[in-house]
């Protein structure tokens, strides 16, 4: 009897130490997060060939809160991609309204051509 209750309980622990942990530390928004999913959301929205490269030409501070998934929402989109855009997006933490904010984006898209 002790010897089954010794291999259920090792059964048990193995189990548990297998399953994935789903719950992730709540963290602030990444500016270089932030940046990125900009990125692939324009790159989508136009879609662009090549990589994307934004830089923030204004300072931004990101969400006070803290959340374990960021997401973000882009409200207007420019009305062609050029070197300077203007953004208004919304913040989402854990899929709630973090916040609205309007960006200006400094652009450059990369890619490989024939010379």
């Amino acid at each position: 009897m002790r010897l089954i209750h010794l291999i259920a309980s090792s059964l048990t622990l193995a189990a548990l130490a297998a399953m994935p942990s789903s719950l992730a530390a709540p963290v602030p928004f990444a500016r270089d997060q932030f940046i990125s999913q900009l990125g692939a959301d324009l790159g989508s929205h136009f879609k662009l060939e090549g990589e994307l490269q934004l830089e923030l030409i204004r300072p931004w501070s990101p969400p006070a809160r803290l959340a374990e998934t960021w997401s973000i929402e882009l409200l207007e989109y420019p009305s062609v991609p050029a070197s300077s855009m203007l953004v208004r997006c919304r913040v989402l933490a854990d899929g709630a309204n973090a916040g609205e904010s309007t960006v200006v984006l400094r652009a450059s898209l990369w890619r490989d051509v024939w010379v």
